[in-house]
């Protein structure tokens, strides 16, 4: 049995999908992040106990500090139970934007797409998914239907990802790559097969 192979199948497809995007070794003179394998930071890589070279960095490990960090601690994973597309887009959007800002646009679309919190009562932003965001997302499905909210849902988190990405003018040489693979990279029609 592999290291990973206690995750469910979900996990393990969401971690796959982020690792053909992000690919290898990687130290761009222009990455704030500085050296990455896999899409993962020496410093996240260090943090995790790692002590050797980020060219050697194996993929098991990646695929462990993935499922810790970007699935399971910033609570992606009950999103994922509520909605896969929806959840595997937080923890796409969490690897390259950082999961707390990822799960604050989640709240931020939860509000938007309550009316004023007229649908349902509106929730704090504070970046922490928890029983209030996850009853939130429940009163949304309950109003719009599951694959509707579902794709009101991608496209607020495309949106708030997309003005974040247009705000980051010292970083605009990334963003061809970033809206070719990470804008409306959660296609719609995947709301219709859950």
């Amino acid at each position: 049995m592999t290291k990973n192979a206690k995750y469910p199948a979900i996990v393990g497809a969401i971690i796959a999908g982020i690792l053909v995007v992000e690919g290898g070794y990687v130290n761009h003179p222009y990455d704030p992040g500085g050296e990455t394998n896999y899409g993962i930071t020496k410093s996240t890589a260090v943090s995790h106990g790692y002590t050797g070279s980020m060219v050697d960095l194996p993929r098991e490990t990646a695929v462990e500090i993935y499922a810790e960090s970007y699935v399971y601690k910033p609570n992606f994973i009950d999103v994922v139970n509520l909605s896969e597309p929806v959840g595997t887009k937080l923890v796409d959007m969490g690897v390259n934007v950082g999961t707390k800002r990822s799960a604050r646009w989640y709240q931020q679309s939860l509000n938007n797409f309550s009316r004023g919190c007229m649908d349902y009562p509106c929730i704090t932003i504070d970046g922490n998914i928890g029983s209030n965001s996850l009853t939130a997302h429940k009163n949304l499905i309950n109003k719009r239907g599951k694959i509707l909210s579902c794709k009101l849902l991608l496209r607020g988190l495309n949106t708030y990802q997309g003005a974040h990405y247009m705000g980051l003018t010292s970083l605009s040489s990334f963003n061809v790559g970033w809206f070719s693979n990470r804008i409306n990279n959660i296609d719609e029609s995947t709301c219709e097969d859950e």
